[in-house]
């Protein structure tokens, strides 16, 4: 019984504790709708003002762009540019993305009756208008002095070697119309890809020529005594990280001629990309490998050439923005007639682990100013091995020009020999310390003296020397007959000058 009495005075208890609770809510929601209802009431005439104004604002921002008083232009429409010139193109490979910007100078919104390719499906272009893709647009809005997007594109297929490709963006209305040109060069490509983490092998005999350009991804290598051809006027071209390798024996032969050098480049091929290095990687010897370089161009890499114990010959070519080295050579041989190299970030040619070095008639000016944590050296002399077994030194430097803005030359202490300079042109301070004591290593040369190469700019490089050079008709004779022709074919056999240019 006593249990039975404290459960329901537990029971009434608590429900006279929660009755409590929500009388007192109930009370608060009472005061809280009279205070609202009365200023509700007080301000009335303001709230009915502003949902007023809401509701008009949302009519008119929910009306299509259509409905709006959109005329068709009475003046001609403005661009920002009157032709889109893209860059190079090769076969199936889409460009980069240009724009135009299409301007209503107008005090009035305008509705452009037609925007199209005029070439329509047989465009090789395509167009984005304001964020849409398509080949033809009708009554396109732009309010009063405002402007709108275009964007192109090219993504061809080839018709031969090489092309332009052309096309017009049409702006029609009753009043005018206008055309926006469209300009690009396409060349047929043959492309060389890795695929997985194996490099590309190439046939063991493999020939290049000019027919199409030649475009590389990944590591593609001459197999091992193999051999790659490359003939005048052909276009190699790096894919960002590519790079072309000679394997153990391999031997690459590349042979242009003035008007038709061969040429290895990053695959950019719009003017920003002439003056940047380190598009790509380089082109790599291994062991007892040999490149056969004549009339050559390798231009915007990490390194022109590397090569572990292995031989470069180089005649009448050209190596600029490499972002460490022009040639970089350890313990093996090199021999450069009438070689012209200019920005390259640590040197023009790095000499490591001894080895041979004979340059003749060169100009290896080094203007580097992209990264100044590089020194930007002509020759640097190591006394680093690289992992190889060094070998004897012997480095001759004849009727060469050696030019930066400090010191062009570093022999390290220790290098095994110091170099022999004969007839050259170099920028020197003897009083770095390892220099003294030189004796007969400087043979009639010239220290310190401005060559005056014609341009130094990296997006306009000119090295021949101006008439007041004096380097002019200072080079050795007869070392001069031994290369009697420079880069241009220009006899030196009278009065030759030192450098690559007579």
């Amino acid at each position: 019984m006593a249990t039975e009495l404290l459960y329901w005075w537990a029971k009434v208890h608590i429900y006279n504790k929660t009755y409590n609770i929500y009388s007192y809510f109930y009370t608060v929601y009472l005061i809280m709708r009279k205070k609202l209802h009365t200023t509700i009431k007080k301000y009335s005439l303001l709230i009915q003002f502003i949902i007023g104004i809401s509701l008009v604002i949302g009519v008119v921002t929910c009306r299509n762009d259509d409905s709006l008083d959109f005329v068709e232009p009475s003046a001609p429409l403005t661009f920002s540019r009157d032709t889109v010139l893209c860059d190079t193109v090769y076969a199936q490979t889409r460009s980069e993305t240009y724009a135009v910007k299409v301007y209503n100078k107008e005090d009035k919104d305008i509705l452009i009756p037609k925007i199209a390719l005029e070439k329509a499906e047989r465009s090789l272009y395509k167009i984005n208008v304001d964020g849409k893709p398509g080949i033809e647009f009708r009554n396109v809005p732009l309010r009063r002095k405002d402007s709108l997007y275009i964007f192109v594109e090219i993504a061809p297929t080839a018709s031969g070697p090489e092309f332009i490709a052309e096309d017009n963006i049409v702006f029609s209305s009753a009043a005018h119309i206008q055309k926006v040109k469209l300009l690009s060069v396409v060349q047929d490509a043959q492309y060389f890809i890795q695929t997985g983490t194996q490099p590309l092998l190439l046939a063991n005999n493999s020939n290049w020529d000019n027919q199409k350009v030649k475009v590389l991804y990944g590591d593609v290598r001459v197999p091992s005594a193999g051999s790659l051809n490359i003939t005048q006027g052909t276009k190699i071209y790096f894919h960002k990280n590519a790079k072309l390798t000679l394997n153990s024996g391999a031997t690459l032969n590349a042979t242009g001629n003035l008007q038709q050098p061969v040429l290895f480049r990053g695959e950019r091929n719009d003017s920003a990309y002439d003056s940047i290095p380190k598009n790509y990687d380089g082109i790599y010897l291994e062991k007892n490998a040999t490149a056969n370089l004549n009339y050559t161009k390798i231009m915007g890499g990490t390194v022109g050439i590397s090569s572990k114990e292995a031989t470069i010959n180089m005649k009448n070519s050209w190596i600029f923005l490499q972002e460490e080295f022009g040639i970089q050579a350890v313990a093996g041989k090199t021999y450069l007639d009438n070689v012209v190299m200019n920005y390259c970030g640590k040197a023009c040619v790095g000499i490591f682990a001894g080895g041979t070095l004979q340059s003749r008639h060169s100009s290896l000016g080094n203007n580097w100013n992209y990264n100044p944590t590089l020194p930007g050296r002509a020759l640097w002399v190591s006394n680093q091995n690289l992992g190889i077994t060094p070998v004897t030194q012997a480095i001759t430097i004849y009727n060469s020009i050696l030019w930066n803005d400090n010191n062009a030359v570093i022999i390290e202490t220790g290098a095994t020999a110091f170099p022999l300079f004969q007839n050259c042109l170099i920028k020197f301070d003897p009083n770095i310390a390892g220099y003294s004591n030189l004796g007969s290593s400087f043979q009639n040369c010239l220290f310190n003296l401005d060559p005056k190469f014609i341009s130094t700019k990296a997006s306009a490089l000119n090295m021949r020397i101006a008439n007041n050079s004096p380097a002019k008709a200072k080079a050795n004779p007869t070392i001069s007959q031994q290369v009697a022709s420079d880069i241009l074919g220009i006899s030196r056999l009278s009065n030759p000058s030192i450098g690559a240019y007579q």
